[in-house]
């Protein structure tokens, strides 16, 4: 999601990695797959080729679009039978476990 919603130059691995709150290893072996399945490729970036920009490949883009319709409903289904306090509860709650998440980065 973090390629598919990015512009055309991509984002670095270490920015994928910030953004999910995982790390770089983490994202490299994830990247190994995608890229093996052809999903997300590795180009060198332009103003320094020492740095990687991750992109989306033609058909992992198209596998995300047929993807997201049938996740977003059963998001919303998933969700469906909270009250709108209790969603907000859920959020708040949520928000202070990521605030968290940096411990489980540490060895």
């Amino acid at each position: 999601m973090q390629l598919y919603l990015t512009d055309e130059k991509g984002l670095t691995p270490s920015e994928c990695a910030q953004r999910a709150g995982v790390t770089k290893a983490t994202i490299t072996g994830l990247l190994d797959g995608l890229e093996r399945d052809g999903l997300v490729r590795r180009l060198p970036d332009i103003t320094d080729r020492r740095m990687l920009r991750l992109q989306l490949t033609d058909k992992g883009r198209d596998l995300l679009s047929q993807m997201l319709p049938d996740h977003f409903c059963r998001t919303t289904d998933l969700m469906g039978n909270l009250t709108d306090s209790e969603k907000k509860t859920l959020i708040k709650l949520l928000n202070k476990v990521r605030t968290g998440t940096s411990a489980m980065l540490d060895p």
